[in-house]
């Protein structure tokens, strides 16, 4: 090949470079338009701390379905999302909506930072809750306190079931020694059983301990391993021969 497709290549490679950076000087200027280097350094934090917290949660030591959803949501979707709306398909609704909930990116950051300590799930209900309080009262133009109030009550809720489940992830992962016992009792609809020794019964309570179960075929007279909950021992969260 001749020095000069060479010497075009390169040409090209620049001219394509230039235009990259006028293009991003563009959308830059489109950004800061109405903001000062104050505002841009709080909104670009907040979009900062929601990546920070998705990618965070990839080491959280467990997680449930709720808490992948949060930070989707919140962080990934009304943060993440609309940021990069905002900054190369700027228009006025896009900026808007990132007013409002741009500080779920700090909000759950620090949800995503509580969750990789051993304590209760519930202690997160903190920046969850300003973040909703901060929502509703942007949204209003007036502090909602009630409103806020409401929803953390309701996720106190749904918290304590996500707690439950962090508890039995835990415990598994321990590798906890199982309790060897023989059935005296099995009914497969009820997911519940008994066994020798004890009047009370026990319930398989997770979709991979009724899995097991399935498989096992259990009845009357089965000698099984079992693992309790570490909370609510009535309930099995592993059973097997």
């Amino acid at each position: 090949m001749s020095i000069s497709y060479y010497v075009n290549k390169l040409l090209d490679s620049i001219i394509n470079k230039n235009t990259l950076i006028m293009k991003l000087k563009q959308l830059w200027d489109e950004f800061m338009y109405d903001r000062t280097k104050l505002d841009a350094a709080w909104d670009i934090s907040c979009f900062v701390a929601a990546v920070a917290a998705f990618v965070l949660m990839f080491f959280a030591p467990v997680t449930t379905f709720l808490q992948w959803f949060m930070v989707v949501w919140f962080a990934g979707v009304n943060v993440i999302i609309i940021f990069l709306m905002m900054f190369f398909y700027y228009d006025t609704t896009a900026d808007e909506v990132y007013t409002t909930r741009k500080l779920w990116g700090w909000c759950m950051l620090a949800s995503v930072i509580l969750w990789m300590f051993p304590i209760s799930v519930n202690w997160s209900l903190i920046p969850i809750g300003l973040g909703i309080l901060a929502e509703f009262s942007i949204e209003e133009g007036s502090l909602q306190v009630g409103k806020a109030f409401i929803c953390v009550f309701v996720l106190i809720f749904v918290f304590n079931y996500t707690q439950y489940n962090i508890d039995k992830k835990l415990h598994l992962q321990s590798n906890p020694v199982p309790e060897v016992v023989v059935l005296s009792n099995y009914d497969s609809a009820q997911s519940v059983f008994f066994i020798e020794g004890q009047d009370s019964y026990l319930k398989l309570n997770s979709y991979k301990a009724l899995k097991q179960a399935d498989e096992l075929d259990l009845k009357k007279g089965d000698t099984v391993k079992i693992v309790r909950h570490p909370e609510l021992h009535k309930h099995v969260i592993k059973i097997t021969k």
